[in-house]
């Protein structure tokens, strides 16, 4: 088994049954991997700036993008999955320069089927409005 498998395995252990540990890692490891995403939207984003953060997870995005826009600035976190947008809820609910939208972004307004993969079951889908 390679690292990045075991690494891969350890960190779906660590989101299934401890969540609370998981997140601060998970915060870290996108501190380093996405580093020149972050210097590059930290460069272009100022205080009062307003962002959509489409497919938030569970927020470790937004709430970067939340330091970036400050204060007077606006995230709005789109996350139509219900388990991460009830982890992006508890992780953002309180920052107030943060809108949680547990809604799928399109080019148009309708329905369609959101594929979840979740174990023990194999294939799970639900229908979101986008």
């Amino acid at each position: 088994m390679s690292l990045a498998t075991f690494g891969r395995r350890f960190g779906n252990k660590l989101y299934r049954f401890a969540f609370p540990v998981y997140r601060p890692l998970y915060s870290v490891f996108k501190s380093c991997a996405d580093r020149a995403e972050r210097e590059l939207l930290a460069r272009n984003l100022s205080h009062g700036s307003v962002v959509v953060d489409a497919g938030a997870n569970i927020g470790i995005y937004s709430e970067f993008l939340a330091k970036c826009v400050g204060p007077t600035g606006v995230v709005h976190s789109f996350e139509p999955d219900p388990s991460n947008f009830e982890r992006l809820h508890g992780a953002l609910s309180r920052r107030a320069n943060v809108r949680l939208n547990q809604l799928a972004v399109s080019d148009r307004t309708g329905e369609s089927e959101l594929s979840l993969r979740r174990r023990p079951l194999a294939h799970a889908a639900k229908a979101i409005q986008v």
